[in-house]
């Protein structure tokens, strides 16, 4: 008899260990997830509720984890009614511009239904069926899985967003793990006729009528579908900054379906140029030009079998990078340098290749690698008008697959926004046979063909966003003259209201400005009617605070090569 108290004791014991480590396993999966989600938020209301998954998330750990001994339900108790308050918390704050009415609904519902059963849950600690309702509380965090995957376009934009919203599931999942640690632990109760507490419905409806409150007041606010509350947008732009004021004012306007300059959402078309407008040029200079001095000059595996034309087109870029000149057909120069250089590469060598090498620490700064040198009110801007039913291309005069490289997991764009210059596409066993009589064969695969095509900048620009996007922008972000033609022809002849702004690089302290060509800029935006942008005065900050200016790390390679004769 004894022994099989024994044997059942170590039974139960063993189960409590298995459970607890899938719980630890779940809960510290949660914490990543919403850990990379706060850092990448922009918008405080976000990462409020990030926060409170962690803290949720630490709780069930310290709890559940490191005093899963306690004979008792009382932290249970209280990581659940912690839980049921995020969930209210989430049901307010959850931004839903841009989201079909009925989408938004649906997600308020479900999470005001998820904190009333969590509160009924802790009610029902210890009794037979809080083991069911804690698995039906995961059941309707994977149906608001579901209605993010489905409602929210932004969650499929990369690799990572689409399991953030999973964070719910595992936090969910973790708690039912822990309910069914405790009633192993210390037994279940009979549940009796006891009813449904008198203050659960009272709860309830107090929620519903916050919901109710907080859809009315959100479409108040907006004035119209798809637009967002403007004192809380842009928190990374100065308030005198003329970009904050005009783009506002233009999203309230075209987003009231009341107003004359109403533009349809499937007609909200905005189109970024990316080096020197949403990602750093200036260190020291564009991202597919040091990348070609890398794979040329630098890399094992390809310097000693690079062309001379290739390291021609090297050294007359660290040339112009000492000098600051650089000859009128640079960009034909280096268009098929690049080309050359990663011929044979298959699409997706050549972007591994760029994901690999944007990784590397960014010259001239502390505290950033080349892919985190995005400008982040310019993200904003992004994050903004997608918040608002737009549609947002890149369109660079770098390399297609570099840029793509380079958006990739740093913007909610998928890659096909992402447009830029061109070389040959060939398949692996084509040869030099013309693509009008080749066949495709099943073994071959999608490689480059080392031919320049087209340098997508100034007219080219115009008529690629013709071609591919085949629908006038009516916002277009430029910083140069190569993205004149793009905003002139975004801003004339336009059947919509239609703006465009032009960064001008002026910030001598946090970036590498120039305020000669700065100047210039300035007097381009008023010869055309641009809006400027100006990075010093206009913007709070960069990079981040945690990332300072420091000329002596890494530039040195640049400046101080030496160029063979």
């Amino acid at each position: 008899m004894g022994s099989n108290v024994k044997d059942e004791k170590s039974g139960i014991l063993e189960k409590l260990k298995v459970g607890m480590i899938i719980q630890t396993v779940l809960v510290a999966v949660a914490i990543i997830l919403s850990c990379y989600a706060g850092f990448r938020s922009h918008e405080l209301r976000r990462t409020i509720v990030y926060a409170g998954q962690i803290i949720v998330s630490v709780l069930i750990i310290i709890f559940g984890t490191v005093k899963f001994k306690e004979d008792s339900r009382k932290f249970l108790s209280v990581i659940i009614y912690c839980y049921a308050l995020l969930e209210v918390v989430r049901a307010v704050l959850i931004i839903t511009t841009g989201i079909a009415p009925v989408v938004a609904g649906i997600t308020r519902l479900i999470l005001v239904t998820i904190a009333c059963c969590l509160m009924i849950l802790s009610e029902r600690l210890g009794k037979k069926e809080s083991e069911i309702m804690s698995i039906s509380i995961v059941v309707l965090e994977l149906a608001l899985y579901l209605v993010f995957l489905l409602g929210y376009p932004g969650v499929m934009y990369g690799r990572i967003n689409r399991f953030i919203p999973l964070t719910g599931v595992l936090i969910a999942g973790s708690i039912a793990l822990f309910t069914k640690v405790k009633n192993l632990q210390l037994g279940v109760e009979e549940s009796g006729n006891k009813a449904i507490p008198v203050w659960a419905p009272i709860v309830g409806l107090i929620l519903s009528i916050i919901l109710t409150v907080v859809s009315l007041s959100s479409t108040w606010t907006m004035g119209a579908e798809g637009g967002a509350e403007s004192g809380e947008v842009l928190s990374l732009w100065t308030d005198e900054a003329p970009l904050k004021a005009q783009l506002t004012s233009y999203i309230d306007d075209i987003t009231n379906k009341d107003s004359a300059n109403y533009i349809p959402v499937d007609k909200r078309i905005a189109v970024f140029d990316m080096d020197g407008t949403l990602i750093a040029e200036t260190n020291p200079y564009y991202f597919d030009h040091c990348l070609l001095i890398y794979r040329v000059l630098q890399d094992p595996d390809y310097k000693d079998k690079a062309s001379e034309a290739e390291k021609e087109a090297a050294y007359t870029i660290l040339k112009g990078i000492q000098t600051g000149e650089f000859p009128e057909d640079m960009m034909q120069i280096h268009g098929q340098a690049v080309a050359s250089a990663f011929a044979g590469m298959t699409v997706d060598e050549f972007l591994n290749y760029v994901l690999k090498f944007r990784e590397e620490a960014a010259p001239g700064y502390e505290g950033m690698t080349r892919s985190d040198s995005f400008y982040n009110p310019m993200v904003e801007v992004v994050d903004y008008l997608q918040d608002n039913g737009f549609t947002v291309y890149v369109v660079s005069g770098t390399d297609r697959i570099i840029s793509r490289g380079i958006v990739k997991d740093n913007l909610n764009i998928p890659m096909s926004q992402v447009i830029g210059s061109d070389e040959t596409i060939v398949a692996s066993g084509q040869g030099g046979e013309d693509g009008l009589e080749y066949q495709l064969q099943k073994d071959d695969k999608i490689i480059t063909g080392g031919q320049f095509v087209v340098k997508d900048l100034k007219m080219n620009k115009v008529s690629v966003i013709a071609q591919e996007i085949g629908e006038q922008p009516v916002l277009a972000f430029g910083n140069s003259t190569g993205d004149s033609s793009m905003c002139d022809y975004v801003v004339n002849n336009n059947p919509y209201k239609s703006l465009a702004f032009m960064l001008c690089c002026d910030d001598l302290d946090r970036e590498y400005g120039n305020e000669a060509k700065a100047q210039k800029m300035y007097d381009l935006c008023n010869e055309h009617g641009w809006i400027p942008v100006s990075m010093k005065n206009d913007w709070t900050t960069i990079y981040g605070e945690d990332v300072t200016k420091n000329p002596a790390n890494g530039l040195d390679f640049y400046y101080d090569y030496v160029i063979p004769n």
